[in-house]
């Protein structure tokens, strides 16, 4: 059997009523019909699963997963919120038109977030075509990423049993995983890097994931020795990255660390 076929049957298929219950109330109050979840490791591995066994069992019999744009190294992901009608790599998708033909689903969000040695997605869809559909679920961000961090802590057993079911994108597309077929630079995008470079932010992209990791705590007031419980890390490690943070944010102290890293969490850059 097919693993992505076989991931799909395991965990989209078998679990959909109990998936299905717990989305219910965020598709109610968004006019959603689908969500869906998937992570990619820097080694290949990915996992997946969504809230509509046809659509997810029709996607990989087409092997639409062979073309897919999330289907890439994490390394060319940025952490953000991203929209299928302004996103060149999701409007040329081939599988969005069967989506909607056959299925009445619209893609509309996909939140990107970067975790150790990886990113994970999730996406939103909706029965509506409209663009204001778009434009809700983008004013209620927070509100989406708090259904499923909740979700997610409510059914820990389900994304554990995802592990078991892993498939290997370095297998499955052979070089086409070292592609960047998710995320198009542009002008605009350099415009904006010049921008927080001139900011004081010179160096925030080559801030490393183990360094976001400990930022993020930072921020919360860990000191150094609780950061190092918390990751299972050395104190001197820890205080090695605070200070690798401070040299390429050009932070002279540890409040000007905690407020450009605030800076950059407001605007998703962390």
């Amino acid at each position: 059997m097919d693993p992505h076929w076989k991931m799909v049957q395991a965990i989209t298929v078998k679990h959909n009523n109990k998936i299905k219950k717990a989305c219910s109330p965020i598709f109610e109050a968004f006019n959603l019909n689908e969500l869906w979840y998937y992570k990619i490791l820097e080694n290949g591995d990915k996992i997946y699963f969504g809230s509509n066994p046809e659509w997810s069992e029709f996607y990989v019999s087409n092997n639409f997963d062979l073309f897919s744009p999330v289907n890439c190294h994490p390394k060319f992901y940025r952490n953000g919120c991203y929209t299928f009608s302004s996103t060149k790599s999701f409007a040329e998708s081939r599988s969005l038109p069967e989506a909607k033909r056959r299925f009445n689903i619209n893609p509309k969000i996909l939140i990107i977030e970067g975790i150790e040695g990886g990113v994970e997605g999730v996406g939103f869809s909706s029965p509506s075509s409209e663009s204001k559909q778009t434009e809700l679920l983008l004013i209620e961000l927070a509100v989406l990423k708090l259904f499923f961090k909740r979700f997610r802590k409510q059914h820990c057993s389900l994304f554990s049993e995802l592990q078991d079911y892993k498939i290997n994108l370095k297998q499955l597309i052979g070089s086409k995983f070292y592609e960047n077929r998710f995320f198009e630079e542009s002008v605009q995008m350099d415009k904006k890097i010049a921008l927080l470079k001139l900011m004081g932010l010179a160096y925030f992209e080559s801030i490393t994931q183990r360094e976001v990791d400990v930022a993020k705590l930072v921020v919360r007031g860990f000191s150094a020795g609780q950061i190092a419980i918390e990751l299972d890390l050395s104190k001197r490690t820890v205080e090695h990255r605070i200070e690798r943070l401070k040299e390429k944010l050009n932070a002279h102290s540890k409040a000007e660390l905690i407020e450009k890293i605030r800076e950059l969490e407001e605007i998703e850059c962390l």
